[in-house]
This record gives C-alpha cells, structure tokens and sequence, in this order.
C-alpha cells in the first residue's frame, strides 16, 4: 500500500515506487449505472518530494476559491501545515516511525532485505 496525502478538497499526493502523483478529485458518470462517482486522476508526475510539495502548493493556490488576500493566506496556512504533517510523517504513523528511525542513525538495511527476500 502506498501512501497518500491529502492536500485539499480537490488535489492529493500519492506516491508509487518511482514518483509522486499529484491527483485531482473528478467526477464522471459510471457506464452502467449512470451513478455520477467521484475518482482520482493523476495529472502530474514527480521525482522528488519537494518539487511535487511545492508544484501543489502553487496548483491549488492557484485554482483556489480564496475572495480575497485573506482567504488566500487562510488556505496557504493550511497547505503548509499539510506539508509540515507529510514531511515529518504525521499524516501516516507508519512513515514516523521510519522517519524516527533514520533520525535516530538506526540501519533499515536489514528490515528492507527481510521484507523483499522470502
């Protein structure tokens, strides 16, 4: 299972062996039932965490609701303290575990090799 960061209403990030997809939330009709279902498309990919933090911020700025400066600031507080939460691994308590754990110098080596090799 890989992880998933909310960022708003409409975007997330997802990660995968090899990037990070930056998703917005579409709505479209299901072809047999007609039903109107919410899916996530990605429509961004990115190497690096921090290219894909700083491209979303920028996006959802950008496409945001926010009236006037005040909204604006509102919702860019609340995009940081996502990304405050991803990169210090608040938002999956699995990802602060590890965080914990390479901060600490502790070698994962051994656990990777465990969890690949049978």
């Amino acid at each position: 299972i890989m992880p998933i960061f909310p960022l708003n209403k409409k975007y997330r990030l997802a990660s995968s062996n090899h990037a990070w997809e930056l998703q917005q939330l579409t709505k479209r009709k299901h072809r047999i039932t007609g039903e109107v279902v919410e899916t996530w498309k990605a429509v961004k990919w990115y190497r690096s965490t921090e290219v894909a933090l700083n491209e979303a911020f920028e996006l959802c700025l950008r496409t945001s609701s926010a009236e006037d400066i005040r909204e604006a600031i509102l919702e860019a507080k609340n995009l940081l303290a996502s990304a405050k939460q991803l990169l210090n691994g608040e938002l999956n308590p699995k990802l602060q575990i590890e965080n914990a754990r390479l901060q600490s110098g502790a070698d994962t080596t051994d656990k990777l090799k465990a969890e690949v090799l049978p």
